[in-house]
């Protein structure tokens, strides 16, 4: 072989070596930029500091070590919750779960998905919630009365990390889900997820305060939204609210009217939530909401019978000896009761109540009943009306014996 080949291979040789080396530093600094990259989002959480991922996490990873409870550097649960860790911090499991579930919230980047965010959501109602639920009110009872500030400023640390608390006649009864990373709600924009936030929202709203249907706005939340999940299911939310959104469904409608035993039945009596109750306290209601709701939401399965209830309702008075009852069938179990209802009124058929009543078998059935009232003529209209579109329906006559109803007589 000639001199001058091998002057051009040695050359190409030691070029192509420049470039191997040349590529090589390229790959390691674009690498290491990726495991330096934070998400840069201030999300509305007071006083939350942008922290960036320690580096060395990844390459702790890469040797096999466990980091699933790594702290991100710079991230302090007590400095940040300062309250909230002195009264976790004996509970070594609790204060645990606290730290892995504030650093999701107050550290930038950690969620980012649909996914994570209703993952975050679940983890604060099915383990945060209830565990720290009998602490915090333990503390939160002791410092009502001696400790405006301390009271305060838990409930400042806990609006930051989307709860909120219940309270009734200067009490706190309970810890419920709140609003949490609006922004990042804002940025994944998924109709189920938002849906699913504003009936936990409302939920939580109407479980405060001595009279909790004295303010119907948050039942109607949640029926519109559980309405939206159960139309785009499949979907994780739905089978979570389901309960309680039958049970908000019931509360907007089973409603009647209760005047004084001496008043006029002119329709003027205090709106009263389920069955017979009579009591004010906690049943009364108002009904503007379900009046106006027709109006508002047309698009609602619920809309044509509400707009048939909020223009003529039950009425018994206070102390009611007997009361005639509208009945369209008998059911023998609870469920199928409710079941039957929420049927009914999903059709558009404003039959809206449910009530146990022992017959002369000795035995106890529930009447899914249209109305029912002390005056026997009222009674007898609301029959003829609703056997235009339920032929079978019938009357009966009960007595009341405090919250318990027998049927006296049979059915006409």
């Amino acid at each position: 072989m000639k001199k001058s080949s091998l002057s051009i291979i040695s050359l190409c040789l030691i070029l192509w070596g420049i470039s191997f080396i040349t590529s090589g530093c390229d790959s390691n600094q674009a690498s290491a930029t990726e495991e330096t990259t934070t998400v840069d989002e201030n999300e509305e959480t007071a006083n939350s500091t942008l922290i960036e991922r320690n580096d060395t996490t990844q390459g702790m990873r890469s040797r096999g070590l466990d980091m699933s409870t790594a702290r991100v550097a710079g991230f302090s649960f007590q400095t940040s919750f300062p309250y909230l860790y002195d009264i976790v911090k004996d509970d070594s499991y609790l204060l645990s779960d606290m730290e892995n579930y504030a650093e999701k919230i107050m550290v930038p980047g950690q969620i980012n998905t649909e996914k994570e965010f209703f993952d975050l959501l679940v983890e604060r109602d099915s383990t945060i919630i209830p565990h720290l639920e009998s602490p915090v009110i333990n503390y939160l009872d002791n410092a009502y009365d001696s400790d405006e500030g301390a009271f305060n400023k838990v409930l400042a640390e806990l609006k930051k990390l989307g709860m909120s608390i219940n309270m009734a006649e200067g009490m706190v009864t309970g810890l419920s889900a709140g609003p949490v990373l609006p922004n990042k709600i804002r940025e994944i924009n998924s109709p189920n997820l938002n849906a699913f936030i504003a009936f936990q929202n409302a939920n939580a709203e109407s479980m405060s305060g001595e009279y909790p249907f004295a303010n119907m706005e948050p039942y109607e939340t949640m029926v519109l939204s559980g309405e939206v999940l159960m139309k785009n299911q499949p979907n994780p939310y739905f089978k979570l609210i389901e309960k309680r959104f039958y049970e908000a469904l019931e509360s907007l409608t089973d409603i009647h009217l209760v005047s004084e035993p001496s008043a006029r039945q002119d329709g003027s009596g205090t709106p009263t939530v389920g069955g017979t109750n009579t009591s004010a306290y906690p049943y009364m209601a108002e009904i503007e909401t379900l009046r106006e709701f027709s109006k508002k939401h047309p698009e609602s399965r619920y809309s044509e019978a509400i707009a048939k209830l909020s223009e003529n309702m039950s009425e018994i008075s206070s102390k009611p000896e007997n009361i005639y009852i509208i009945i369209t069938e008998w059911v023998d179990e609870l469920v199928q009761a409710r079941r039957t209802v929420a049927k009914h009124l999903a059709e558009g058929e404003d039959i809206p109540h449910y009530l146990k009543i022992k017959r002369g078998d000795g035995k106890e059935y529930y009447a899914i009943a249209y109305r029912f009232y002390d005056d026997g003529d009222k009674a007898a209209a609301a029959l003829e009306k609703i056997r235009k579109n339920v032929p079978n329906a019938r009357m009966i006559f009960v007595s009341v014996k405090g919250d318990e109803l027998y049927q006296l007589g049979p059915s006409n």
